[in-house]
């Protein structure tokens, strides 16, 4: 019997959130999704599974479009098989059904394959990975390789799924010169962003962002990338889904073309004030700056936050964004809590100044230092969100509206 040519049938996509916005990624991918940039053959459907997004019936290139506009996921998954599983007769039959030559390279000969087993037929992972590359001449790597293959066994159900972006998503590609310590991973601001904006393409226009404490800049290009509409596909960085044979190269071309126009072409163009005590830091995200794709005035201000005023004019709203140091960013001797106070108590002052204008969310590593931050910002309701971190459980409040 003649099978389906891969691209004319519907696929299933996982998509894996940073830790703690699972639900920002629900809302990032609807929005994908009901604004295509070209016309699809099918009508996806999104539900929740296992903590990630499920994205069924979905046409593979759509499944493409999603996966370079995304900001919030750490990785997306293509779920290349399924099937009934209550024996090691039957986890053969259906690895000898998979339709490995037309998926992979013909040069992949090693890929990093990850067993994740919960309840099933066998408790034996390493038993499961020799069987999965003896049936599939792929062998297991624990190196850095682009293609990422992850073998699921729950209950009777066994999945296989290969990795859409190999390496992670947050890896973006953008900046010229990186930090030496990066404290937030880029998919992780971007879902800070969202989140203190609120819905961007229901709210005001945001003309006006302040980025203190700028350090390379994360903050500040993820701030520009969910304005523009555009995703992580608008870099000059690789997918490992780019070299599967049975893409279309036409379809990739048009889509990193429309990406990077949507970057290029942000409307209005902003201004971005960036603060920085760090004098090498200031010259580190300058690089990095005149390297960044996206349309803005840029303000670059060396100094101490504590002693800095930005001068926005007129009426427009302003967006503050603030990833204070914490942990090894922290100075000798700083008492954390003393720094987050001062920090709340600058806010304010801000607020002061710009009344009505302004929506502020601020990044703390603690409860503690939340607490500091807010007991001194009484003039505006705050809102607080738990994420998590490097095994920490961080929190981002936001004050003031931008509507």
């Amino acid at each position: 019997m003649a099978h389906t040519p891969l691209l004319a049938k519907p696929h299933t996509f996982y998509v894996r959130p940073a830790p703690g916005w699972l639900d920002l990624l629900e809302g990032e991918a609807t929005q994908i999704l009901e604004s295509p940039l070209q016309k699809y053959k099918f009508v996806p459907k999104i539900s929740y599974l296992q903590g990630v997004v499920k994205v069924h019936r979905c046409d593979w290139r759509q499944g493409l479009e999603l996966l370079f506009r995304t900001t919030i996921a750490h990785d997306m998954e293509w779920l290349v098989s399924e099937f009934s599983c209550g024996s090691w007769s039957d986890l053969e039959k259906g690895l000898a059904r998979t339709r490995w030559a037309e998926i992979l390279p013909e040069n992949v000969k090693t890929a990093h394959i990850a067993v994740n087993l919960h309840q099933g037929f066998t408790s034996g992972t390493a038993k499961l990975r020799t069987l999965f590359c003896n049936l599939t001449g792929i062998g297991h790597s624990t190196g850095e390789d682009e293609q990422r293959i992850k073998c699921e066994l729950r209950g009777n159900r066994f999945r296989i799924l290969i990795s859409m972006a190999g390496r992670p998503l947050y890896q973006r590609g953008y900046k010229t010169v990186l930090s030496a310590i990066a404290p937030l991973p880029e998919h992780h601001a971007a879902a800070c962003v969202r989140w203190v904006m609120g819905d961007p393409h229901k709210s005001a226009p945001v003309k006006n962002i302040y980025i203190p404490f700028a350090g390379s800049g994360t903050l500040g290009f993820e701030t520009l990338l969910v304005l523009s509409g555009a995703g992580v596909g608008a870099f000059d960085r690789s997918f490992a889904c780019e070299s599967f044979p049975f893409n279309s190269r036409a379809t990739l071309a048009f889509l990193r073309k429309r990406i990077s126009q949507q970057l290029k072409h942000i409307k209005p163009t902003p201004t971005v004030v960036w603060n920085d005590i760090n004098s090498q830091a200031i010259q580190d995200l300058q690089k990095n700056i005149d390297g960044f794709p996206a349309p803005a005035h840029h303000q670059v201000e060396s100094g101490d936050f504590f002693q800095f005023l930005p001068n926005f004019s007129g009426s427009d709203p302003i967006l503050l964004l603030l990833n204070p140091p914490y942990g090894d960013r922290l100075a000798k001797k700083t008492v954390p809590t003393r720094l987050f106070s001062q920090i709340g108590k600058q806010i304010n002052i801000i607020f002061e100044k710009y009344k009505g204008q302004l929506r502020v969310g601020c990044i703390c590593p603690d409860e503690m230092t939340w607490r500091a931050v807010i007991s001194n910002v009484p003039s505006e309701k705050s809102e607080t969100r738990h994420f998590t971190h490097g095994g920490k459980d961080m929190r981002l409040v936001r004050w003031g509206s931008v509507e």
